[in-house]
């Protein structure tokens, strides 16, 4: 049973007229008991990546599903 889940996942920031894309068609599965590190150079998108599925941040496509209650309406 996957604990997260994130499918084409996109996540874009608009500064002025620039789009920055901090994320783009990541796709990842973390079954229960598996342990996973998120590794990369500085400013690589490690932090927006975690904060989708902790809902500290939204994607701006794709799916995401957590084995915890369903927050897509909040």
């Amino acid at each position: 049973m996957s604990i997260i889940s994130l499918s084409n996942l996109r996540k874009t920031y608009q500064i002025g007229e620039n789009v920055v894309e901090a994320q783009a068609g990541v796709s990842l599965e973390i079954e229960q008991g598996e342990f996973a590190c998120i590794t990369g150079p500085s400013a690589s998108g490690k932090s927006t990546l975690m904060h989708i599925p902790a809902c500290l941040d939204r994607a701006s496509v794709g799916a995401e599903d957590t084995a915890g209650p369903a927050v897509a309406a909040q």
